[in-house]
């Protein structure tokens, strides 16, 4: 097997993100790993930019040929990342979405018609006054 230490770490990352995008997190630890990801990207960015020598000795330890290389790899890692946590976030979003509207729709079915919300909503102000 060649490259085994990069073919770990990528196998290891590729496997968390697909854990953490089957199965729930709660919010406190979803923001601790998150805010960690970032700060250590920040940091890798700062150190790469600032001793370019380091991202390609880092990516000769780990078995990959090139700094450009190892790059790439982990900005693959960070999109898979990155978009099981927005498609998350959406998924989310459109149950509050579900939520909200049938909570309206069970008060405004209470009170016998649209409200004036729906009608300002709309931007018809003959209708808003009507429904007054």
């Amino acid at each position: 097997m060649t490259q085994p230490v990069i073919k770990l770490l990528l196998l290891a990352a590729i496997a968390v993100i697909g854990l953490f995008a089957m199965r729930g997190s709660t919010r406190a630890l979803h923001r601790v790993v998150w805010r960690g990801y970032v700060v250590l990207a920040l940091v890798a960015a700062a150190a790469s930019v600032l001793f370019p020598g380091i991202l390609t000795w880092v990516a000769q330890r780990v078995g990959v040929g090139r700094g450009a290389d190892l790059l790439l790899y982990v900005l693959a890692v960070s999109f898979m990342l990155v978009s099981v946590i927005l498609f998350r976030r959406l998924a989310e979003l459109e149950r509050r979405y579900i939520l909200l509207a049938r909570a309206i729709a069970i008060q405004d079915a209470g009170t016998g018609g649209p409200s004036q919300r729906v009608a300002a909503l709309s931007g018809d102000q003959a209708a808003a006054e009507r429904t007054e």
